[in-house]
């Protein structure tokens, strides 16, 4: 890692006689932190997606010819909340170079709690509301009342009731694709198809979802401070 930097460092001091004082403070001026070194290329973080648009656009190239001027590594450059939630990633599910059978195996592991009903679930003041909501989602998926978002205290039904929309779904329609799942779960997928840039676990990820005639997201306040993964459940959101 430290050679590595050296080699940031020191090309990054040639490429700063080459532009303006003004473009480079505004790029990379406290550009120094290393995310990963993968074979002979070196990610660097950079604050945002546009900044990492702007020197992948304009400067990458010229940066990786002075580089490779004097050692034998690349550059490419990621925003820093991706990076974030990739070491975060890989921290809580220990998941490192994911091959397509993980992806799928990830992706197809899931089923509803079966014993999670409408029948047997126990209703009082604190969740009527949220049971009656429940049903008209289930009897009608068209309803205003969806999309619907259950939110509440511990303990009080709120996997049980999406369970129960998903099992009487099924009950009227097999043919029904319902993807339940959980907001963890969701995460740990988008990193799985993201983590080695290939197109067919990102292509896989998106069609396990998007072909969703109806999900269920459980525990959706895990998705806080998640940003790319918050970005891509949006996107989705608004696909479906």
């Amino acid at each position: 890692m430290k050679e590595c930097l050296e080699v940031w460092k020191k090309t990054i001091n040639s490429y700063k006689e080459t532009i303006s004082e003004e473009s480079f403070n505004d790029l990379f001026l406290d550009v120094n932190e290393i995310f990963k070194i993968e074979n002979n290329t070196i990610w660097i973080t950079v604050p945002s997606t546009f900044s990492r648009y702007r020197i992948e656009k304009f400067h990458l190239s010229n940066i990786n010819d002075i580089s490779k001027s004097f050692s034998n590594y690349a550059f490419k450059f990621i925003e820093k909340t991706s990076a974030d939630e990739q070491k975060e990633s890989e921290k809580e599910n220990k998941l490192v170079n994911t091959t397509k059978e993980d992806v799928d195996k990830s992706l197809n592991k899931r089923n509803l709690m079966n014993e999670y009903t409408f029948s047997n679930f126990v209703t009082g003041e604190s969740n009527r509301f949220a049971f009656l909501s429940a049903m008209k989602v289930a009897e009608d998926k068209e309803t205003v009342w969806n999309p619907l978002y259950i939110f509440g205290d511990v303990g009080l039904g709120k996997t049980h009731l999406m369970s129960a929309i998903g099992n009487y779904m099924l009950q009227n329609n097999k043919d029904l694709n319902i993807v339940y799942t959980t907001s963890q779960q969701f995460a740990q997928d988008y990193y799985l198809s993201t983590s080695q840039r290939s197109r067919e676990k990102i292509e896989s990820f998106y069609n396990y979802y998007r072909d969703a005639d109806v999900l269920l997201v459980d525990d959706v306040q895990f998705l806080e401070k998640k940003m790319a993964t918050q970005e891509e459940f949006f996107k989705l959101f608004e696909y479906l």
